[in-house]
This record gives C-alpha cells, sequence and structure tokens, in this order.
C-alpha cells in the first residue's frame, strides 16, 4: 500500500505493518485450503468406508474380523443375520459366542493365531453346525496402526453344493449301475468309430469281455460297408439313427450264423455343437426275429393246411388231387418243393412218383426212388415210407441224414427236407409226402406238427377218394343192373303183346325228345326213359286175349285194362330207384282237365314227366297198327294233342311235340 503523505520513519512502519497483514492472510488462506483438503479426505475416507461396509454387506455369506483375542472387531450384515444379534453386541465379543456357537474358536483358525501366521496368509476348514455344512476360510491381517494380528473369517453354506454332489456322486452311481446292468448293449466311440468304452451287455452280445474294445476300431473287428455309411451320415449330419432287425454276423465267431441288432446311434457334440463321439446303443433280437419266423411259418403251415383241406373237399380224382395238394404247398405255404411218391411193391420195391411242383430236381433229393432196405432206400421218402416215420435232413436235423446240407444248398437252393408217411386207416403206408424248405431254420417242432397233420389229411384224402370211386362204380354196376332188369321186363311185357312190340320203345324215344325241347335235366331225361321202358308193366296182369281182341273191347275188359297203371305202380314202387319212376308210370294216363284214370289228377298234381309219357303214348299209339284197327296216322294223332291241348294235355307240351314233327323232322327209328 502507498502513503505518499507519510513521513520516512512513519512510511517504514506503515511498510512493515502491511508486510505483517499480508503473512496473515497468506496464512489464513493456507489453513482454508488445508481444512478444505482434510475435509474432502474425511469425506473420501466416510465413502470408502461406507462403500466397504456397503460391500461387505451385500456379501450373502457371513463375514467378520477379530483381533488376536478371537473378539469380533467387525462383521458384515450376514454374519449379524445368521448369529441373530444387532451389531452392537456383536462388536467385542468372542466370535464363537456370536457364530459359530461353539466351545472355542475353530481350530485351524486356533492353529493359525498360535503360530502368529505372517498377513496374507490364509486357511480352509470345514464344519458341520445344526446339519448345516459350512467351509470356514481365514485370511490372516495386521492392524497397520497397532501392528496387531486380525483375521478375517468368511463363512460359506456349502450345505446344497454338497447336497447337489451328493446327489450327481449318487446319480452317477445309478448311472453306471444302469449302464453296465440294462439288457441294451451300450459303447462309447469316438467321431473315427473307435471303441472307448463298452458295457457288459454289448460285450456279452459280442462275445468278449468289456476290455477287448477300447481302442479298437468298430469296423476293424466288424467289417459293413453298409453299416459303416450310417455311422458316417450321423457324424456328418449330426442326426440320430435307427435301425431295426439289422442282419450281423461275427467273422471271428461263424458259428453264431445270422443274428438281428436293433440299434440306434446317436451323436455325442462338443459345446461348439461339433459331433465328437457316438454313443451306440443296441439290442440283440434274434430270439424275437427266429420267433417271429417260427410264428410266420407256423402260420404259413396253418394256410397251407386250410388250402390243402380246401382241395381234399373239391377233389373228385386221385391224380387231381396229389397235384393240387403239392401246388397249394408250394404257392401257399411258400416251400421250395412237393412231392408224393408210392411205393411199388415190385422186386425194386420202387417209388412212382405221382405229383410233384417247385424247384429242384427229384432224383437230387430221392436218388434211387427205392424204399428198398439198403443203401438204394436211404431217402427221405424211402425212408418214410419203409420205417413208417417222419424223415428229416438239412441244418437243423435231428434224425438220419441221406445228403449232407451244402450239398443241399448247392444243388437245390434248400436248406431242410422233410418226408411224411402216407398212411392208410388200415396201418399201410402206401407213399410219402416230401417237402423241401429254402428258408434257413424251417421245421421246428410246431411247424412239424402242422405239416404232420396235413400229411394225414392228405392220407385220409386218398382213403375217401378211392372209397368214393369205389362207392361210385357200386352205384354204377347197381344202376346198370337195375336197368338192365328194368329193359328185361319191358321185354317181357312185349313178348306178351306181339301187336304192340317195339310200342314202348318208340315211346320212350318220343318222350325223351319232347323232353329234351323241354329243357329237362340229364337226370329227369334218365329217370323218363326208365319210367317210359316199362310204362306199361301193368298189362302184365292183364289176359292175353284182352290184349290182343281185334274187336272193341268191352266195359269190364276196358276197366280190367285200365287197371294196368296201379300195376304197374305195384310193382315198381318198392324198388329204390333215384327218380319216381313207378309214380310217372302210375300217372301216364291221367288227363289235366281230371278226365283221366285211375286217379282224375288235375293239372300241376300230375308229374311234368307224366304229361310228356301221356302225349308220347297217345301219338305212337294212334299212329301205329293195333289188332282192332290200322294205324291212323301221325298227322291224325297230331290232330289230336293239338284238339285237346289245354284240357286233355299240357299245352307245352302238346306244342314241342307238334313241333317236333312238323318243325324238326321227327320221326320213329
Amino acid at each position: 500500500m502507498d502513503h505518499p503523505d507519510a513521513l520516512p520513519e512513519e512510511r517504514a512502519s506503515l511498510d512493515a505493518s502491511d508486510a505483517t497483514l499480508d503473512t496473515e492472510a497468506r496464512t489464513r488462506r493456507a489453513l482454508l485450503h488445508m481444512l478444505e483438503d482434510l475435509d474432502r479426505e474425511r469425506q473420501t475416507l466416510s465413502l470408502a468406508r461406507r462403500q466397504w461396509i456397503d460391500t461387505v454387506d451385500s456379501v450373502s455369506d457371513p463375514m467378520m474380523v477379530h483381533d488376536d483375542q478371537f473378539r469380533v472387531v467387525r462383521a458384515n450384515r450376514a454374519y449379524a443375520e445368521r448369529a441373530g444379534m444387532p451389531f452392537k453386541d456383536i462388536v467385542g465379543r468372542l466370535y464363537w459366542e456370536c457364530f459359530p456357537k461353539r466351545a472355542g474358536p475353530l481350530p485351524k483358525c486356533r492353529a493359525n493365531m498360535a503360530e502368529r501366521a505372517e498377513a496374507e496368509s490364509q486357511a480352509e476348514e470345514e464344519f458341520v453346525l445344526e446339519g448345516e455344512v459350512f467351509v470356514s476360510r481365514v485370511f490372516s491381517m495386521r492392524d497397520a496402526e497397532r501392528g496387531t494380528l486380525l483375521s478375517l473369517h468368511f463363512f460359506e453354506d456349502i450345505t446344497e453344493r454338497r447336497r447337489a454332489a451328493e446327489a450327481l456322486r449318487e446319480n452317477v452311481e445309478r448311472l453306471e449301475r444302469i449302464f453296465e446292468t440294462t439288457h441294451f448293449g451300450i459303447a462309447y466311440l469316438d467321431r473315427d468309430f473307435n471303441f472307448i468304452r463298452a458295457n457288459r451287455a454289448y460285450a456279452e452280445t459280442c462275445g468278449h469281455p468289456p476290455e477287448y474294445f477300447p481302442g479298437n476300431n468298430h469296423f476293424d473287428l466288424y467289417p459293413h460297408a453298409e453299416n459303416e455309411a450310417i455311422f458316417r451320415r450321423v457324424v456328418t449330419t449330426g442326426k440320430p439313427s435307427t435301425v431295426l432287425a439289422k442282419p450281423f454276423e461275427f467273422p471271428d465267431q461263424p458259428e453264431r450264423g445270422t443274428t438281428y441288432w436293433d440299434w440306434t446311434l446317436h451323436p455325442l457334440r462338443d459345446a461348439g455343437g461339433t459331433v465328437e463321439a457316438l454313443l451306440f446303443v443296441v439290442l440283440d433280437v434274434t430270439a424275437r426275429k427266429r420267433s417271429e419266423q417260427a410264428l410266420r411259418r407256423v402260420n404259413l403251415a396253418l394256410r397251407t393246411l386250410s388250402a390243402c383241406n380246401e382241395s381234399l373237399v373239391r377233389a373228385d380224382n386221385e391224380p387231381g388231387l396229389l397235384q393240387d395238394m403239392c401246388r397249394v404247398i408250394v404257392e401257399v405255404g411258400g416251400y421250395g418243393f412237393a412231392m408224393v411218391g408210392y411205393a411199388m411193391h415190385d422186386a425194386q420195391k420202387s417209388i412212382e412218383l405221382r405229383a410233384r411242383s417247385g424247384k429242384g430236381d427229384p432224383v437230387l433229393i430221392e436218388p434211387h426212388l427205392s424204399w428198398a432196405d439198403d443203401e438204394r432206400g436211404t431217402g427221405p421218402m424211402g425212408s418214410a415210407i419203409r420205417e413208417g416215420v417222419r424223415q428229416t435232413l438239412g441244418r437243423l436235423a435231428a434224425e438220419r441224414q441221406a445228403i449232407a446240407p451244402s450239398e443241399l444248398a448247392s444243388k437245390l437252393g434248400l436248406d431242410s427236407i422233410v418226408a411224411f408217411p402216407l398212411r392208410m386207416g388200415t396201418g399201410e403206408v402206401i407213399g410219402a409226402l416230401c417237402i423241401g424248405a429254402v428258408e434257413r431254420g424251417a421245421f421246428d417242432a410246431d411247424e412239424l406238427t402242422l405239416l404232420e397233420e396235413l400229411a394225414a389229411d392228405l392220407a385220409y384224402g386218398i382213403v375217401t377218394l378211392r372209397a368214393r370211386l369205389e362207392a361210385r362204380e357200386n352205384a354204377v354196376r347197381l344202376r346198370e343192373s337195375l336197368e338192365e332188369t328194368v329193359f328185361a321186363i319191358a321185354t317181357t311185357v312185349e313178348m306178351r303183346d306181339p301187336y304192340t312190340a317195339g310200342h314202348q320203345r318208340r315211346v320212350t324215344e318220343l318222350a325223351i325228345a319232347i323232353a329234351r325241347k323241354l329243357g329237362l335235366s340229364d337226370h329227369q331225361l334218365h329217370g323218363l326213359r326208365l319210367a317210359s321202358m316199362v310204362h306199361d308193366l301193368g298189362k302184365i296182369r292183364v289176359p292175353a286175349e284182352i290184349l290182343s281182341k281185334p274187336g272193341r273191347l268191352t266195359d269190364i275188359e276196358m276197366s280190367l285194362m285200365k287197371l294196368h297203371p296201379k300195376t304197374g305202380n305195384d310193382i315198381l314202387k318198392d324198388i329204390k330207384f333215384p327218380w319216381p319212376i313207378a309214380r310217372i308210370v302210375l300217372e301216364h294216363h291221367e288227363r289235366i282237365d281230371g278226365s283221366g284214370y285211375p286217379h282224375a289228377l288235375k293239372g300241376d298234381s300230375i308229374l311234368l314227366e307224366s304229361r310228356i309219357l301221356g302225349v308220347a303214348d297217345v301219338v305212337e299209339a294212334m299212329a301205329s297198327h293195333r289188332p282192332y284197327r290200322p294205324g291212323l296216322g301221325i298227322e291224325a294223332a297230331l290232330a289230336e294233342i293239338g284238339k285237346g291241348s289245354g284240357r286233355l294235355y299240357d299245352p307245352s307240351v302238346a306244342d314241342a311235340c307238334t313241333k317236333l314233327f312238323r318243325e324238326s323232322g321227327f320221326s320213329f327209328a
């Protein structure tokens, strides 16, 4: 500050005073700055303390710090909550009086303090408190001001983790038990198809111990191009693949033959989604597959048996039956071949083939076609005929074999052959039925039972056909005898009446022609023919002088003559004809208006055959000569028939008769 009016001494004093004031001002300003810095530091420390408190309070696990006397210096909110005490009651107390409540410090905490561990040393230990498991982590540190040893404790509740770990361990053990005890074969393979591990079921399925597989490549052990293509596709696409009832053979165990597997290949991916391994799950379904095949064969055998029985019902001759049975066995049953041979009783005891169907040369199956008791009769059919029991040969043969299975397979494409004896009701074996199967494993017990029944049915069918043929031949002979008898009777009747000789024959000829025109069956025609031949049989009781009387008959003589239809009926009615011959004879003089005799029948109550015979009888009688008059001729006879049509005679019969003569040119032979 300037003092222009002051004396020099005053000016110096004033300048000194001003300097002092400036110094004080600067000091005050410096103090103010210092106070401001201290306040900022205090606020920073307060904020840091608050943040530290908030941080430790935000930790969900209990935390506390104790001094070298094990008294709590600081604790977080979680610790207070676990101890169930307010902060003011916790600080300064022995920590085991708060949490965890114990009789003393934790063992490693005690050891840490006893050894005066250096700062930043740490220890960890577990303890159980009321069923809960905790991990205590202890960190040693020094109080910077007092240099005392402090311990920071973190208490982590690992109860759930421990339970989860125990559950995981149990699950792993359970999965391991499942892995080893399941009936599914399971193998782990890397992406190059090398075995990592295989369970016991897989090893047993493949016929090796589990330790056989790790390190081996699947397709080195079991080369199979189609399966390898499926495996590679799963690795490439990452999509699982399932194959059912896949045929599989073991190169190192050929005696096992073909097995069948259901299998699924699951890709296992790494975190990036790349297929890094494969889970190969297999189930040996060979038994099931063979059961299915056996069931299918049994069903085929049942269908074959049913179809063969239908053939038995339809058969009307023995050769046709045998051939049809062989055909059904091959076409319906799906067998490779079937043949039937009959035993001949010649010196060579040869077998005559009567029917065959399907593949194969019979000579390869039955080389010598003989049932002799020597090397010629060792074929399946020969043995079956000679021994009277079923003979089986092939891969499943349990009995004698005449041909090696390999020869059967190579020459005939067959696996097994079975021959059944054909036994008649008397016990005699007349031949054998021989069947060959293409499918491997054919002819199990159930199938053989059904086929044996089929052979028995065939034998029964042969017996039935032969009996039927014999009965038919007997019936033919009996019918021929009856007809010969009828013709003999007709001849006898005509011998008593020489004037009407040939009458019954001509009437028969015309009656049959009319019946054919009306469409009667062959059976009806046959009956009508016999009835026509003997329609005048009753005249055998009419005196000969009446039959040959040249003049008109008296009423009494006519009455005797009208009895001949009934007499003929009485003679014939007890003979067991398959046709109503007696009735036709009885009715041949009836007329549709009831004016006929002997019973005055009308219309449809008269058999059609009787109506036909009546018209034929009238036409022939009028056209021919009689002792009492000359023949009137065909035209007169047809005129009579036309006049009586619809009244005396059936119109359709009268019309057919007229057309025969006038349109068809019929004439008596």
